[in-house]
């Protein structure tokens, strides 16, 4: 009869844990006998953030023991972690093994805290992870022309659902650019909810673009900005974004679409188009947008999906 052997499934975990999720994440692993007779084995670890369970037992010849890796997340900050525990096996003749742990946790990133720009916490984040603006006005490079670079985040202020929040934490593009830009197939799980945008300026969507992207925006306030073509507030091209709660206001352009312009489009001189560019609009005001030459826009006050 062959010496007892330990085979175990990985020597490594790369383990993410987003704290805007859950605190908690688990993998297991698996370990086998593919020799003869039987081992007895243990978990040997000491790491405050890891439970190992169960942490003893046998294998005999043929069977597959599953052992449960839980990550408790819950006390520690936004960074990388590193932990190794060993498993040995009483009669076998290569124990001990052993196990390494790469721990990522993420969740929030702070503006300004943390990331001086609202630019600088989407370049550094990772999918999943919500960028949570504080109170302000925020002006310059990096807190205008903002951009997802296609990344299935959240970029929020600190509460959206509260509107003394959402009228305290602007965006201020100083006539200088826009607000944000979603040009890399943002889709729904891209999300900007709870800021106010004045003072956008671009030949397309003063406030906000999107260009063969449909994210979701709601609970903003986007008001005083301009595009020189289409599209004052938002310009969507080949885009459907799902707009919920907004209210956009005095916004101006040289073309069709002061409030939101859909593109391409078969109507002209009123706040809401929709075609093949199709965004879906929930209780969204649009009040004051008219062209430069002073035709208004019609005012959308719904509470059902436009499509």
């Amino acid at each position: 009869m062959t010496d007892p052997q330990m085979l175990i499934s990985e020597d490594l975990f790369q383990i993410i844990c987003l704290k805007n999720r859950s605190f908690i994440e688990e993998r297991i692993l698996r370990m086998d006998n593919s020799g003869g007779g039987i081992f007895n084995w243990t978990v040997i670890e000491d790491c405050d953030w890891l439970e190992v369970y169960p942490n003893s037992g046998s294998c005999i010849s043929g069977e597959q023991v599953e052992i449960v890796l839980q990550v408790n997340a819950e006390s520690l900050e936004r960074g990388n972690y590193e932990c190794e525990f060993m498993i040995t096996g009483e009669g076998a003749d290569n124990s001990p093994r052993y196990v390494k742990i790469e721990l990522y946790v993420g969740g929030y990133l702070y503006v300004p805290y943390e990331y001086l720009t609202i630019q600088d916490a989407i370049d550094a984040s990772i999918e999943g992870e919500s960028v949570v603006v504080y109170p302000g006005t925020y002006q310059g490079q990096g807190n205008r022309d903002i951009d997802f670079k296609g990344k299935a985040i959240t970029v929020r202020s600190t509460d959206p659902n509260n509107q003394a929040i959402v009228e305290s934490t602007v965006i201020d593009c100083e006539g200088q650019g826009r607000g944000f830009y979603f040009h890399i197939n943002e889709d729904f799980n891209s999300v900007l909810a709870g800021f106010t945008i004045i003072n956008g300026l671009a030949d397309y969507g003063g406030g906000i673009c999107c260009s063969h992207s449909s994210p979701k925006i709601e609970r903003c306030i986007i008001r005083d900005c301009q595009a020189n073509g289409n599209g004052g507030g938002i310009h969507c091209d080949t885009s459907d974004p799902k707009i919920e709660f907004c209210t956009i206001s005095n916004n101006i352009c040289q073309g069709p679409g002061g409030g939101i312009y859909p593109y391409p489009l078969s109507r002209q001189k009123t706040g809401i188009f929709k075609v093949d560019s199709s965004p879906c609009i929930t209780a969204v005001g649009t009040e004051g947008a008219r062209r430069a030459t002073g035709v208004p826009t019609a005012t959308l006050y719904t509470s059902a999906g436009v499509r």
